[in-house]
């Protein structure tokens, strides 16, 4: 056997040659040495691997195989593969594994995707994903809005889900505006079968705000807990694997993502409007609800404006108070949706020596949008914090106009560092010998200030309703209250949002959060920011909540994060662990939903007796008209003719 026989092994397998040599007798009785010689191969033991193979040429045995340890997120038993939601790639000749986002790799928990270094691109996928990372669809396949599927091209024709869109950032955004008592519309509808009186008082029991507010203000503390709830919610478990069932895929993640005006979730909606979705144009799509409401506010008061000028009314500019106030709603409730995708389109992974950007690894970092997300974080997601701090106590001391405030809000760095200047000017130029003046004149300003504070405008009033109707206002001239409160809550989203997309491992980004959550419960309890008792424990309850599902991820994590399957017992306490998470998430929708159900079919209920009064009126009527014919009160109808 010359050199150009070659042999080789299996991947991951040492070729041995074995020879012997014996002694034959010969046809004419003569013994001669005969050497014999095997081939076998030994491939690496359990818990090793090894990307290359043994090669022969002749006799010539060439083993470069090196069984080194089974690496994170591979398993080893027979053969080298990825664990579930783990990808991999070669560097030298080692292997690494690393973290797949949701529904890209591996698509089972009990599957195991064997790692094929010659095309280790497309090992791995899920359905007619490819690339570093399984980042991209495939030719002619285009990605969906709801999941991770790709889809034909050809398929890609739901273009009345941007009817849809459409229709519901238009309701919203007139939501905002008009602010309809819609807690106590669903309590009237549903007691009206109870006396006057009754009734009355179970609506003022069960009133959402107590004092003199109006309507629109009534519900803007437990608004403003469901929305902060289910936001934050999203966060704790966004990172989780092995998170379906019924419950979370068709409630639970379609609240979340409705309240965080988000148009991509997780679950089995495979909508595609148009082809050529790519993970950018979908993360860059999360902010279409935010912007569409934005956008109509302005649309609809142009509109109210020319309506009342077609009308010929007096005063062609509607009131700006109720547009102000629902500008301030949307920057405030999209906030966190602007947070989590600037901090999504930064989110890198090293591959390769190369930093790629996670969700489409086959671009690289960093792209002029992704600076973007920088120059956001930095000039208005970090300073509207600060701003929304200081500007709303002048807000509120009638320091600062409702329009400079929604300015501030929209340009915080600008204005902060204005402010900022302002200040540090006052202070330089402040006369020391003054000091006794300026006391004795600040209390006739803080006088003033009350006054003025006393009858604000509609505009004030609006954006004030807004910003801090439902938390405590200040006592004296030396406190703050709770006017300030929305900064916290904002930099409560910002902090998680930030511990959320950049900590890893998964593990102790859970551990983070939860640490997190547990002091901000604290801080609650020992604040007490709202101005109503319900309000308060409500909080309470939501905040611990939070507290109770980030521990559930926690234990949920460790599993999946090292793409390890869970047996036996804790299979089912990992079970338990995703089923209360569930329950927990899907009470408020339920209930809400459970109220309004009950509320339409009162209202049928009462449609149905209406008729049926109607009914034995006419009936009644009838007989009654029936009878006078036959004693002659009345005449028959054909007679006047």
């Amino acid at each position: 056997m010359n050199d150009s026989v070659q042999i080789k092994a299996p991947f991951g397998a040492k070729l041995h040659l074995h020879n012997f040599t014996y002694w034959e007798l010969g046809t004419n009785r003569i013994q001669s040495a005969v050497t014999s010689f095997s081939l076998g191969t030994q491939p690496c033991p359990i818990g090793t691997y090894s990307i290359n193979r043994g090669s022969s040429k002749g006799f010539t045995i060439e083993n470069h195989v090196k069984c080194i340890p089974c690496p994170t997120g591979g398993n080893c038993t027979s053969f080298l593969a990825a664990r579930p939601n783990f990808w991999g790639y070669p560097l030298d000749d080692k292997v690494y594994f690393t973290f797949c986002p949701q529904g890209y790799c591996c698509a089972a928990v009990n599957q195991k995707s064997r790692y094929h270094n010659s095309s280790y691109l497309n090992s791995g996928c899920q359905g007619n994903r490819t690339g570093i990372l399984c980042g991209r669809c495939k030719k002619d396949f285009s990605d969906t809005l709801f999941t991770t599927r790709c889809l034909p091209a050809r398929d890609c024709t739901h273009r009345w889900y941007l009817v849809i869109i459409f229709i519901c950032t238009l309701s919203f955004a007139l939501f905002l505006i008009r602010k309809p008592p819609v807690f106590k519309l669903l309590m009237k509808n549903l007691t009206w079968f109870l006396p006057s009186d009754k009734r009355k008082d179970y609506e003022d029991t069960s009133s959402l705000d107590s004092g003199d507010k109006t309507n629109g203000t009534a519900s803007y503390g437990f608004l403003k807990i469901t929305f902060y709830f289910y936001q934050i919610a999203g966060v704790l478990t966004i990172s989780n694997y092995g998170v379906s069932g019924v419950l979370k895929d068709n409630i639970v993640l379609p609240a979340i993502s409705l309240l965080d005006f988000k148009i991509s979730v997780n679950n089995d909606w495979s909508i595609c409007p148009f082809p050529g979705i790519t993970p950018l144009s979908k993360t860059l799509f999360q902010l279409a609800a935010v912007t569409a409401i934005f956008m109509w506010i302005p649309f609809i008061y142009l509109l109210h404006s020319g309506l009342n000028k077609l009308r010929k009314r007096t005063s062609a500019l509607p009131p700006s108070g109720p547009y102000l106030g629902a500008i301030l709603e949307i920057v405030l409730l999209g906030y966190s949706a602007a947070t989590g995708t600037a901090t999504k389109l930064l989110n890198c992974v090293n591959i390769q020596h190369v930093s790629r950007w996670y969700y489409d690894a086959d671009i690289t970092c960093y792209q002029w949008w992704q600076n973007a997300s920088i120059a956001a974080i930095a000039l208005f997601l970090f300073p509207f914090i600060l701003t929304l701090y200081f500007a709303s106590l002048r807000l509120y001391r009638g320091q600062l106009s409702a329009k400079m405030f929604v300015l501030a809000c929209v340009f915080p760095l600008p204005c902060l560092l204005l402010v900022l200047v302002f200040h540090v000017n006052k202070v330089i130029t402040q006369p020391r010998d003054c000091k006794e003046m300026t006391s004795t004149t600040t209390l006739v300003n803080h006088e003033d200030e009350k006054d003025t504070c006393n009858t604000p405008s509609t505009i004030e009033q609006s954006v004030l309703e807004v910003l801090s109707a439902p938390f405590c206002k200040p006592k004296d001239d030396q406190s703050h209250g709770r006017i300030y409160w929305e900064s916290v809550l904002i930099g409560r989203r910002f902090i998680l949002i930030l511990i959320g997309s950049f900590v890893e491992p998964a593990f102790l980004r859970s551990v983070c959060l939860s640490i997190l959550c547990l002091f901000f419960l604290l801080h609650h309890i020992s604040r007490k920011p709202f101005a109503q008792f319900r309000a308060n424990l409500a909080e309470t309850v939501s905040l611990a909540t939070l507290v109770v599902i980030a521990i559930l991820n926690v234990g949920v994590t460790s599993y999946y994060s090292a793409g390890l399957e869970a047996w036996g017992v804790q299979s089912e306490c990992v079970q338990i662990f995703l089923l209360t998470e569930a329950v927990l998430l899907c009470f408020v929708p339920l209930v809400f939903a459970a109220v309004v159900l009950l509320s339409l079919v009162s209202q049928l209920v009462r449609l149905t007796i209406i008729l049926i009064q109607a009914v034995q009126w006419l009936v009644y009527k009838s007989k009654l008209y029936s009878q006078g014919l036959r004693m002659g009160q009345y005449e028959p109808l054909s007679s006047s003719a």
